[in-house]
This record gives structure tokens, sequence and C-alpha cells, in this order.
């Protein structure tokens, strides 16, 4: 007869994640040199690009009765653009990177696909000085930021989530970690191509038809982009654990996504609490964290108390993926999970 247990609350989840990363602090190391350089570092500019865009976008000129609607979109455009050129890029840029930010970034590659993953603090930028900023003026030196940006990442988020690993469970196994890093960097990088092939193989049918449906009626045209982005944050919701399954179960991204559902399907309502109390604490401290950055010391406190935060909400993702993997016959888990 089994014998029925429990299972641990979302905030005791919380704080068996605070309890592992203060047992096993080198967890920050790569958080901490990552923010460091971003708050502190370069940044990078889409300014010049951006520029002739504008300039671009203000040579349109609009005829006939939709002269009123092109004018409207045409001056959304050039504020949208206006914004870019203000905003450091170096974390918009690193489409690979799963390390935690102490500064707000839209990872364009994997923000759907992670659903309220939450790796950064909501609300939180880091400013752009000029004196200090590599400004990136063509599409060849753009194309050479990203791939630098993205393999820097890409190394970097495999050496901290098998540092999380190894304080979630307890087995840092250091004999082995430099082919366990190696090993996560390669299902990172398989995971973002099929993510990438699986957007890009619906995105452009989706494209034509919604520029179809948008033509004969704006509204319901809308309505569908409403309703898909909706259908896409649900999806993304279900896959949204395939980064931690993968680095605990030790397996591929495609069995990975399959135990990701299955571990949405089976704990539905405690994956919505995990994510709703994430994004909370993501936000508040944001909002706090917000009037600290004007001086040096309180830049230093976003970089040190805000890294500390974000690392303790991956580890309870991890912790919370590592006790449904444990209730679950969906993979098959090696010792130490």
């Amino acid at each position: 007869m089994t014998k029925s247990t429990t299972p641990p609350s979302i905030v005791d989840i919380l704080s068996d994640a605070y309890a592992a990363l203060n047992r096993a602090p080198w967890v920050l190391l790569v958080p901490l040199l990552i923010n460091a350089y971003l708050w502190f570092g370069a940044g990078v500019s889409l300014a010049p690009i951006v520029a002739q865009t504008s300039a671009m976008v203000r040579e349109i000129e609009p005829d006939g009765t939709s002269a009123s609607d092109i004018n409207d979109v045409r001056a959304q455009t050039l504020m949208i653009l206006d914004e870019i050129a203000k905003v450091d890029m170096r974390g918009q840029l690193a489409w690979l990177n799963v390390v935690p930010y102490a500064i707000y970034t839209f990872r364009a590659a994997g923000a759907s696909a992670d659903a309220l993953g939450l790796p950064y603090i909501v609300a939180m930028s880091v400013p752009l000085v000029k004196s200090n900023t590599s400004e990136i003026a063509d599409s060849l030196a753009l194309l050479s930021w990203i791939v630098l940006i993205n393999v820097v990442a890409l190394l970097a988020s495999g050496a901290f989530l098998e540092f999380a690993r190894g304080g979630v469970t307890r087995n840092p196994d250091w004999r082995h970690i430099p082919v366990r890093i190696a090993r996560t960097v390669a299902v990172l990088f398989l995971y973002a191509v099929l993510m990438a092939a699986a957007i890009v193989l619906l995105f452009i049918p989706l494209s034509i038809f919604v520029m179809l449906l948008f033509g004969a009626s704006p509204a319901f045209g809308a309505f569908v982009v409403f309703i898909g982005a909706g259908v896409w944050l649900w999806v993304g919701i279900y896959i949204g654990f395939t980064r931690e399954v993968m680095v605990l179960a030790q397996i591929g991204p495609i069995r990975a996504v399959q135990a990701s559902v299955q571990i949405v399907r089976v704990s539905f309502w405690r994956t919505l609490a995990l994510l709703m109390i994430l994004l909370v604490i993501a936000a508040g401290s944001g909002v706090i964290f917000t009037g600290l950055i004007d001086s040096l010391i309180g830049r230093i406190a976003v970089v040190v108390v805000g890294t500390y935060l974000m690392t303790g909400l991956v580890m309870a993702r991890l912790r919370f993926v590592q006790l449904q993997l444990s209730q679950t016959t969906a993979v098959a888990r090696p010792n130490g999970v």
C-alpha cells in the first residue's frame, strides 16, 4: 500500500531554494560576474541603425483615405524606435542566456517559450551612458555582436545551470563538471534551435494569414492576434520547465519538452501559483530597486542583492521540477536527481 505524502507548499519550495543557495554560494559566481558587467561595463547601442530606420519611416508619404491610419502607425513606430535607441542592447541580444539578470530585459527568443520564467527583475533598466557605450552602425557589426554575446551567454548559462543543479541536488559532482557543463551547453543550444525552427515554421504562414485578416477586417484581425498571444502564453507555460528538466534529468530537448508538459498537466494550479509568486517578487523588486540606481553604492546593492534574489528564484524552479520528477515516471532519472 502506497503511503501518500503532502507535497511541499510553494513557500516551502522557495525556502528550500534559498537554503540550498546559502549552502552553495558558488552558484552566485556566474550571475554576479554577468550582472557586474551589465551594470558597470561598456554598453551596446543600436542608435546609429535606429536613426537610419527612423529616417526611412519619416520618408513614407501616405495618401488616400488611409493617410490618417498610416500617420498614426508611423508615429507609434518612431516612438518605439526612439525608445530602442536609448536601451542597452547587451541583455536584449543575449537570446541564449538563462543566467538571472538584476535588470529588465526582453529576450526575444526565449520570453514566450519561458512563460514567466522571469530570470530578470521586472522594470529595472541599466542606464545607457554614451561615454561608455559601443554603437552598432551596420548589419555586419550587429551580427558580430549577436554571435559574440550569445556564445558567451551560452557558455555562462551552461556553467550556471550546472552549478545550480549541484546546489539543489546537493551533488555538485566536481570531477565531471566540465563534461556536464559541455553537455548542458549542447542541449541548451539544441533546444534553442528547436524553438527557433518551430517559431519560423509557424510565424511565416501565420503572419500571412493575419495580414489577410487585417485586410478584410482589422477588428477581427486584432481579436485573432489577441487569442493567438493567449495560446502562445499557454503553450509557453506548459513547456516552460524544459531547461530545468534537461539539466536535472540529463535528457535531450524533445523528451524534456514532453516531461515539462507532463509536470504542468499533473500540477497545473501549483505551477500557476509558483509562476505568480515569481512574478510578484520580480515586479516588487524592480519597484524597490529603481530608487537605488542613482548612486554607486545603490547600484552595487542592486547587483549583489538582485543577483541573490533572482538566483534563488531560478533555484526554486529547479527545486519545483526536482520534486515533480521524483513523483512522475515521465522520464528516467539518474542518481542524484
